[in-house]
């Protein structure tokens, strides 16, 4: 069952890095260039999502 929830927790974690990188991806490159306050929140969510991901990916489920 611990594989299982890891299992799962490594996918979430790897979709919502994606996602992330993703926002943060289109946030930049769009054309024409977004507002500059709005740029900013866009890649502040983007860096929270990926930060998340990242650390999902590696963390490891553990019952005791």
């Amino acid at each position: 069952m611990a594989d299982r929830m890891s299992m799962l927790l490594r996918l979430v974690g790897l979709a919502t890095l994606i996602s992330g990188l993703l926002i943060a991806y289109f946030a930049i490159t769009s054309n024409p260039p977004l507002y500059p306050p709005i740029e900013t929140s866009y890649m502040l969510i983007a860096v929270l999502l990926s930060v998340a991901g990242a650390i999902t990916v590696i963390a490891k489920y553990r019952v005791d």
